[in-house]
């Protein structure tokens, strides 16, 4: 049983690996049609969110308790 488990640690890790090598090139892909979109001076497609004003407020709490 010992082998058994090892091949079914492999596989499970192989798979894990498998996903994040797949989500990495269509992140690389993405980026690449961002590039290109802005190199035509084109808005990139998709749905954008500002996230700057929530990010600042969160800072400003975060530096509030004292955090550097």
């Amino acid at each position: 049983m010992p082998g058994t488990r090892r091949r079914h640690q492999r596989r499970k890790a192989f798979a894990r690996w498998e996903r994040i090598a797949k989500d990495t090139v269509a992140a690389v892909r993405r980026g690449r049609e961002i590039a290109a979109a802005e190199a035509r001076g084109e808005e990139p497609a998709g749905e954008w969110v500002d996230a700057t004003d929530r990010v600042l407020a969160e800072a400003e709490r975060i530096r509030a308790r004292g955090a550097a």
